[in-house]
């Protein structure tokens, strides 16, 4: 009961973001044979994603930061069934990415003069 109370208490729209961009839109990315490697890994992969990470720290900025772990935990797992390997560190960049955005735009606890 304690921890479906503690699931309760995570943002719905970035668990349904990061489950359907995360998972599912990184494993259709990966199944269509028609995306070229270069277009997948600079387009999506990097550019794309990399302002997913920055929306997903601003939207969070008034929440903790065990909510940006959703995210790249869910592209970790497509990505390791099927992604290359060379793909694996993306979601650690990603997570950094958000942590960053996530602590600079958090309002202060005191301000100072």
């Amino acid at each position: 009961m304690k921890v479906w109370t503690k699931f309760q208490q995570f943002d719905r729209l970035t668990m349904i973001i990061a489950t359907l961009y995360g998972y599912f839109g990184t494993m259709v990315l990966y199944l269509l044979p028609f995306i070229h490697v270069t277009v997948r890994s600079g387009l999506f992969l990097i550019m794309i994603n990399s302002i997913v990470s920055m929306w997903l720290g601003w939207h969070l900025r008034q929440q903790t930061a065990k909510q940006l772990w959703i995210w790249p935990s869910w592209m970790l797992v497509a990505l390791l069934v099927y992604g290359p390997h060379y793909s694996y560190l993306l979601p650690v960049i990603y997570l950094a990415e958000s942590y960053l955005v996530w602590s600079m735009t958090k309002p202060s606890a005191s301000k100072r003069p």
